[in-house]
Formats: C-alpha cells, structure tokens, sequence
C-alpha cells in the first residue's frame, strides 16, 4: 500500500488519507546565501495537512494498481487509515522511500520526510552581474512602463527640480539687488540735495523769508 501512495502522490502532488488529511507534495523556494554568495535550488517536499480531500480518484487508482474493484480498494485504503491512527507514539509508518508517518509527544500524527541526495540540488555559486543597458518591464501604479522610460522621467524629474531651485534663487538675488539699487539711488539723491544746501545758504534763506 505504501508503494502506491508514494506513486500516486509524485504522479498527482497529493494523496488523501481518509480520517488523517492529506499528503501534499510541494516546491520550495531557492535559498540565497548571502554571506556565503550561494544559492540553492528549489527542491520538492512533502506535507502532511489535516485538510481531507476527495478520495474517490486515489481509490480508482488503488484498483487500477491491484486489479481489484473500487468497492475493495476502498476497504484497503480505510483499514490502512484506521491503522495509522492506532499507532502509538515511539511507532512509526514507512510511506516506501518517500519519509514516515509517526505520533508526536502532543499525540498529533506526523509526518517526516526522508533526506533528499544533496547531488541532486547542489549549491551554485552566485555572482552579481549589472547590464545597464538592459530593458525591463515594470509596473507603475496600474501601468506598464519600461525601467528606460523611468530612468527617463526620474532624470528629467530631477533636472527640473534643480531649475526651480535655480531660478528660485534667482529671483531672490534680483530683488535683493533692486532692494541695494534703490537704497543707494535715495541716500545718493540725499547727499546731492545737502551738498547743494551748503553751496548756496542764501538760496535757502530767500526760500525761508
């Protein structure tokens, strides 16, 4: 029974277990080790769910296997489910090469997967390599742009951010200058008009008298 449960499950990615749940055959992600520069390949592992799915197909294939009616396989695939929740804990079920089910210190059926080959998912070294000129698709809010046309609007962005400080700064040194221009015009005026006081006091007296 164990042989084929363990076909069934590489063949469909899972296996119901009637009363128990199910074996889920699953991807991992690659692991990227950066202090080492490393990064391991996806490699395949098996879970045990408490999710119960339908066993209707497992039970066809269960016949199929064994020449024998649904109806008896059925019955088999039951026993071999009452069989595992008899188990105690320290005991365990081999499912062929592909790991054990066992009984955890909480009671809880469990299920541990067999160590795969390392030569199988070896570890590849891993190195940073940066094409500038190369062309990516990125999404933008709810649009598709490309990373040169952002490149783009960031620069143009900036340079027109630049500008207004620019021109900013501008303005302000103009006014500064208008501010210095007249202040010297008006005290220039004043020390022309004093100046020709002081030439001529008797033009002032008349203008007093």
């Amino acid at each position: 029974m164990q042989h084929v449960i363990e076909q069934f499950l590489i063949q469909y990615k899972y296996c119901p277990l009637p009363k128990i749940g199910t074996l889920e055959l699953k991807q991992s992600h690659a692991h990227f080790s950066v202090g080492e520069k490393l990064i391991s390949a996806p490699a395949p592992f098996i879970e045990l769910t408490s999710v119960e799915k339908d066993a209707a197909a497992f039970i066809s294939f269960i016949a199929k296997q064994k020449n024998i009616d649904n109806h008896l396989a059925g019955s088999i695939l039951q026993q071999y489910c009452t069989d595992i929740l008899n188990i105690k804990i320290g005991q365990e079920v081999a499912i062929a090469q592909a790991g054990t089910i066992s009984v955890n210190d909480n009671g809880e059926l469990q299920f541990k997967q067999r160590e795969l080959p390392q030569d199988f998912f070896p570890k590849i070294a891993l190195h940073r390599v940066v094409h500038p000129e190369a062309v990516h698709q990125v999404r933008v809010g709810d649009e598709q742009k490309t990373t040169a046309y952002m490149h783009g609007y960031l620069k143009d962005a900036k340079v027109k951010k630049g500008n207004q400080w620019l021109m900013f700064f501008l303005v302000i040194i103009l006014l500064l200058l208008t501010v210095v221009i007249h202040y010297v015009t008006d005290n220039t005026s004043t020390s022309n008009d004093t100046k020709k006081l002081n030439q001529h006091p008797s033009h002032a007296a008349n203008a007093v008298y």
